[in-house]
């Protein structure tokens, strides 16, 4: 991943549900990354800015659908970090 502050760098607001808020004792990050970043350099860069999250297990939901680490991180979708799920 690129640093922060190198030209080029995006601003994106992830927000954090559950276990995740707690975790980080907010609602919500602010998080640089490069153009075309991916899921993976996302989650690098919110452990640079919210250290606690850094071994927290979490999935990512671009506007509502589930990404993979590979996927590209769009920067005008909504990013929601979700804990991981179980159900019956």
């Amino acid at each position: 991943m690129t640093s922060p502050s190198e030209a080029g760098a995006v601003r994106v607001r992830v927000l954090l549900f559950a276990g995740l808020r707690e975790l980080a004792g907010r609602g919500e990050l602010e998080v640089e990354i490069p153009p075309g970043a991916t899921v993976a350099d996302l989650r690098r860069a919110v452990a640079a800015v919210c250290p606690e999250l850094a071994g927290a297990a979490w999935s990512l939901a671009q506007d509502t659908v589930w990404c993979r680490e590979e996927d590209p991180v769009d920067p005008q979708a909504e990013l929601a970090l979700l804990p991981p799920v179980s159900g019956g």
